[in-house]
């Protein structure tokens, strides 16, 4: 039994009839579409007449079609799926218009393990963003305490934390906003080597340190230990993300070649030259920036962990140019050659105990 989605209404604008908008939206041009849509909607007042409606016309063909693309659109859908109210209510409605059945996909995040490498203007929003959407286990990794210039950005702190630990201070915050929820605090640094690490094994690792060199050591350890991973950052005014990395599944990091070198081969002076600007180097940053990563990052990591949609940054790094709102595409998609998780290296089997998320296509 279907019944018309709770996220859609019906507008005309012009001479165009929309119902839904956004992308399960669709318009409705010719004056037959429209008369045969609002018949269909006529019949939408409870799901016993619409199942009578069809039936009654099981001949028309312009009616099965029109209800097929009903259901394509999500805008059709069943009523086993539709949400009760709770607490998760309006992410479930997402959940819904993006295609997953709501109830397995808030299970799906609540089972979930996530660490976050790094509490400060990206890691901590990450951490607000993924907790208040239903991820029940996440371990904050972070030596730093909070400084009174990260206040105007990093949202979780307040004057009264200056000198606190940033791990502590994120994790009461966490667990005021969900007192069901495991947080644990790690006051260390994330160690990223061929040999040890001191990241505890997670279904997710979200990289939001600024640590020189974290992306390859980190790129290593974890496509090693089968553990997916993405990078959060911004790069003066653009906010990036990815790629989403799937160790045996899809590129990673060493895949392709989109990271700058601060050494000039054999020009020894040039890179000195490098090298003492960008000891100097301050990255300009502002909370609005800041902000456009995580929104994006998050929604990638929630279609991922809930295994409802596949996310936009598998295989890319995402930059949004925030002056004139232009997205960057880079290709990270998985090379045979690549060094760490190529056909050659002892990692590029796609056996492991996080790969394959059954719902992604990849």
């Amino acid at each position: 039994m279907y019944s018309l989605a709770p996220y859609c209404e019906v507008l005309q604008l012009g001479d165009v009839v929309h119902l839904g908008f956004g992308s399960v939206g669709m318009t409705f041009k010719t004056e037959r579409e429209k008369a045969l849509l609002f018949e269909v909607l006529k019949h939408m007042r409870s799901s016993d007449m619409f199942q009578s409606y069809l039936s009654a016309n099981d001949g028309n063909e312009d009616l099965r079609a029109m209800v097929q693309s009903m259901v394509d659109h999500h805008i059709l859908v069943p009523n086993s799926h539709v949400p009760e109210f709770s607490r998760y209510h309006h992410e479930q409605l997402f959940f819904l218009l993006s295609g997953g059945v709501p109830t397995d996909v808030t299970r799906n995040l609540s089972r979930k393990e996530l660490v976050i490498v790094g509490c400060g203007g990206i890691g901590c929003l990450a951490a607000y963003t993924l907790v208040t959407a239903g991820i029940q286990h996440v371990t904050l990794m972070d030596a730093d305490t909070v400084e009174p210039y990260n206040i105007s950005r990093q949202f979780a702190y307040a004057e009264a934390d200056v000198g606190e630990k940033k791990v502590h201070v994120l994790r009461e915050q966490l667990l005021s906003r969900d007192s069901q929820a495991t947080v644990v605090a790690l006051d260390q640094r994330a160690v990223f080597s061929d040999t040890d690490s001191n990241v505890p094994d997670a279904d997710f690792v979200i990289l939001a340190a600024d640590e020189p060199g974290i992306i390859q050591k980190a790129n290593k350890a974890l496509v090693r230990r089968r553990i997916p991973f993405m990078h959060i950052c911004y790069i003066n005014d653009i906010a990036a993300w990815g790629p989403l990395v799937i160790p045996g599944k899809s590129g990673c990091w060493a895949c392709q070649t989109h990271i700058g070198s601060a050494e000039v081969p054999n020009f020894p002076e040039r890179t000195e030259v490098m090298k003492s600007i960008n000891r100097n180097y301050v990255c300009p940053v502002i909370s609005s920036i800041s902000t456009s990563a995580v929104a994006l990052a998050a929604l990638d990591v929630i279609r991922f962990l809930g295994e409802f949609a596949r996310p936009a940054s598998i295989d890319r790094r995402i930059g949004l140019w925030t002056h004139d709102l232009h997205f960057e595409f880079q290709d990270f998609s998985r090379s045979r050659n690549c060094q760490v998780c190529g056909i050659a290296s002892p990692f590029g089997s796609s056996e492991g105990r996080n790969d394959g998320r059954p719902g992604i296509p990849l």
